[in-house]
């Protein structure tokens, strides 16, 4: 069931999907062009605001992934709800 959450853990999660994006695109592109320095550098710098992301969103509302993604704090915190992929956009 989808739920509705509060702005900021929104925002969070849809720049977490755009940075994400970015990511993934750069990574194809640097598999057919290694030697790319400015392609390089930005997906550097795009892996860093993702990893960012990530960090502000799991300190606040939780993990985004089980599996050895982020420790979790007292009691289990996966189970809590919503789960990402139920949130309203």
């Amino acid at each position: 069931m989808a739920q509705q959450i509060d702005p900021r853990q929104r925002e969070l999660l849809e720049q977490i999907m755009q940075w994400g994006f970015v990511a993934v695109d750069l990574t194809l592109f640097l598999d057919t062009h290694p030697d790319n320095r400015e392609a390089l550098r930005d997906y550097n710098r795009a892996v860093e605001r993702l990893m960012a992301l990530h960090k502000e969103y799991q300190e606040r509302y939780g993990p985004l992934m089980a599996y050895g993604h982020h420790p979790s704090d007292y009691p289990w915190e996966w189970i809590q709800e919503p789960w990402p992929w139920e949130i309203t956009f």
